[in-house]
C-alpha cells in the first residue's frame, strides 16, 4: 500500500507531456503551472488542482502558453476554475467537417 502511494505521488510530481492540437509539443509541470499559467493568488491553488488543470490540458490538447485556457484561483476557500478560450472553442468548430461558419 505504501509503494503504491509513493508511486502515485512520484507520478503527480513528473512533467505531463503531449501533443496540441496543433502539433506544438508541451510539457508542463507543476512549478511552471503555479509561477507562469495561474491567473489570481498562486499561492492557493492547491496539488490536486494543479494536476487536474495539467491532465485537462493533456486531454484537450490545448496550449496554455497561447491563452487556449487558464487555471483561475482568487479564494482559499473556493475550487480553481479551468476556463477554456472562445477562441480556442471557435477554432475547433472550423475545424468540424460539418462546420459551415456563423452568420
Amino acid at each position: 500500500m505504501a509503494n503504491e502511494l509513493a508511486i502515485s505521488i512520484k507520478q503527480m510530481e513528473d512533467p505531463v507531456a503531449y501533443k496540441t492540437h496543433a502539433g506544438k509539443d508541451i510539457s508542463l509541470t507543476m512549478n511552471v503551472v503555479k509561477e507562469y499559467l495561474v491567473q489570481g493568488k498562486k499561492e492557493f491553488v492547491t496539488r490536486n488542482e494543479l494536476v487536474f488543470f495539467m491532465r485537462e490540458c493533456e486531454a484537450r490538447q490545448l496550449d496554455p502558453f497561447l491563452r487556449e485556457c487558464w487555471l483561475i484561483k482568487y479564494s482559499q476557500k473556493d475550487n480553481a476554475q479551468i476556463v477554456e478560450s472562445i477562441h480556442h472553442k471557435r477554432a475547433k468548430a472550423r475545424r468540424a467537417i460539418d462546420c459551415k461558419g456563423w452568420t
